[in-house]
């Protein structure tokens, strides 16, 4: 049998218990855990209903087809897009 003075300490595996010295964090509950993780998303869901759907305006625009805008060899198709109220800038305000 070896010598004390021979015999060197375990060091603990990785994750193992800490040397008394360190400071370690209370063990963190299951529903901390869980709010943890739902929190970011509920504030990407919170962020999107603040944000709202696209205006009713802008979803309600249609293209019109321009029938004949000269030689077409390669058969396109041409739209024009005419929105439904313009802001006129009026000068001098």
């Amino acid at each position: 049998m070896p010598s004390s003075a021979a015999v060197r300490p375990v060091v603990p595996a990785v994750g193992g218990p800490c040397p008394a010295d360190a400071v370690q964090a209370p063990p963190r509950s299951r529903w901390s855990r869980i709010a943890a993780r739902l929190l970011p998303v509920a504030a990407l869901v919170l962020g999107a209903l603040l944000a709202g759907p696209a205006p009713a305006a802008n979803a309600a625009v249609t293209l019109t087809k321009v029938g004949n805008f000269g030689s077409n060899p390669g058969a396109l198709n041409m739209y024009v897009y005419k929105p439904a109220s313009v802001l006129q800038l009026v000068p001098g305000r």
